[in-house]
């Protein structure tokens, strides 16, 4: 049976699937021939998050059984996630986690051992411990594919919150891996180079990139006066949900689901949960087509609800990589799908000019990713005739050049709460005058208009 046959022939048995993308179908043949060929080699794939890179690595793991394959991931969602689709399509195999009691531990490997599972799900945590004990020396030398998914957090996290990932590097060379497989959605020239020098040490490891675009994907920037009413504005519509929007602190996260739970199904999620709490809202959140989820980027890699409509960040954010891997959280099932990013003059994310700017906000994004292009797009705010004011510009503007000579911004505020914005909380009027006045597009002209009194 030839390598072609094998795959359709596995795809269409296990997934019940009967075509592959390109990309997909590069990427599995490589593997396929590399292992028909007994070589040794290291490679990264990066895909964009919904091309199916999961299959990437499934497909060559199931037609490569009984020898083993060992998927590290940096999360646990992630984890549950890909165990929920081997069980689905009836694939054993073996899950090896923190805080197992030490029975099921013995289980799962006493399972790997009688070769009833050859795939082995875990990660860098777990994997030291058991190379500690030497309760993983049976796999030394018969390990067929190890597979990094999620490769940049190796890079990004292992130097804050995440040591562990340091080690994979030395996890793999002394289990002695046939292949080792790096696979991430996004990665810019920085954390290519950390994966060929930190987590293979092998600066001459295959790289197939495909670029990171998402063209299902619509890129808008708003500059806020009330990101809370703004939010509203933008996700009034069902079509525009559901909705995923990222938050910087945990606290946010919380504070928005309070204003919006009477308004829409909401939830909030964060690092700072109980696991059962978690897996709970990622059920609700994943079976509903009306909810708004407020979420750290704690949820980001871990969610494969394909069906959302709209992902908005609350602030600018900080780089390309991760905006882009966030953003594609929405639109998996190749639908239509809106990202926007919230900014003030009070935002510091390093990407805040792209946002503010006026040129292409999708070609800067894919410049800072290295992919080149002197090109418009016909799918970002800037490019195109898109258009959401901000909530309450027309009205403070409308006011002010009215009454250019009111004296505080209570007043002010007083004034839009009777008359053009009615239902908005004073507090939130001031906050929004005070925004509008910071803009520096305006400032130097309402200076003139608008003087503070000052107190004796």
């Amino acid at each position: 049976m030839t390598i072609d046959e094998m795959i359709e022939k596995t795809l269409h048995e296990s997934f019940h699937m009967s075509y592959l993308l390109p990309a997909q179908r590069a990427v599995i043949t490589r593997i396929m021939e590399n292992s028909l060929r007994k070589e040794e080699s290291d490679s990264i794939t990066i895909m964009p998050t919904g091309m199916g890179k999961s299959l990437c690595f499934m497909l060559p793991a199931i037609m490569l059984h009984p020898r083993y394959t060992i998927l590290t991931y940096p999360l646990l969602s992630l984890m549950n996630d890909q165990a929920k689709r081997l069980a689905e399509a009836h694939i054993p195999y073996a899950l090896i986690k923190g805080g197992m009691e030490a029975k099921e531990r013995q289980r799962e490997i006493l399972r790997l051992k009688r070769n009833e599972a050859s795939i082995l799900i875990t990660n860098a945590e777990s994997l030291i411990i058991l190379i500690k004990r030497g309760l993983l020396d049976f796999l030394v030398g018969n390990i067929e594919l190890f597979v990094i998914d999620e490769a940049h957090t190796a890079v990004t996290w292992a130097e804050s919150f995440r040591p562990a990932l340091k080690e994979i590097r030395g996890i793999s060379e002394y289990l002695r891996p046939h292949q080792r497989l790096c696979f991430s959605a996004t990665c810019d020239s920085a954390i290519l180079a950390g994966l060929k020098k930190d987590i293979l040490a092998n600066n001459d490891a295959l790289v197939l990139r495909l670029s990171s675009d998402r063209p299902n994907i619509f890129y808008a920037a708003l500059r806020s006066l009330s990101r809370k009413r703004d939010i509203g504005k933008i996700l009034q519509s069902e079509e525009r949900r559901p909705a995923l929007v990222f938050c910087s602190y945990r606290s946010e996260t919380e504070e928005y689901y309070q204003y919006f739970k009477d308004a829409f199904p909401s939830f909030y999620y964060h690092a700072g949960l109980e696991r059962e709490r978690k897996e709970e809202i990622e059920k609700l959140f994943h079976a509903s087509d009306k909810a708004i989820l407020f979420a750290t980027n704690a949820y980001g890699m871990g969610v494969d609800k394909k069906d959302i409509r709209t992902v908005i960040h609350l602030h600018a954010p900080e780089d390309a990589a991760s905006f882009l891997q966030e953003s594609g959280r929405g639109g998996r099932d190749g639908g239509k799908m809106l990202s926007i990013v919230l900014y003030s003059s009070k935002d510091k994310g390093r990407l805040k000019d792209i946002f503010s700017g006026r040129g292409c906000i999708r070609h800067e994004l894919l410049s800072l990713m290295g992919e080149k292009s002197d090109q418009r797009c016909s799918a970002c705010s800037n490019c195109t005739s898109f258009n959401i004011t901000p909530s309450g510009e027309k009205e403070i503007l409308l006011l002010l050049s009215r009454l250019p000579f009111l004296l505080t911004r209570k007043s002010a505020a007083r004034v839009l709460s009777i008359t053009m914005l009615k239902g908005w909380r004073q507090e939130e009027i001031i906050s929004a005058i005070g925004a509008f006045l910071e803009e520096k597009m305006i400032k130097s002209f309402f200076n003139r208009l608008y003087v503070p009194v000052r107190r004796k």
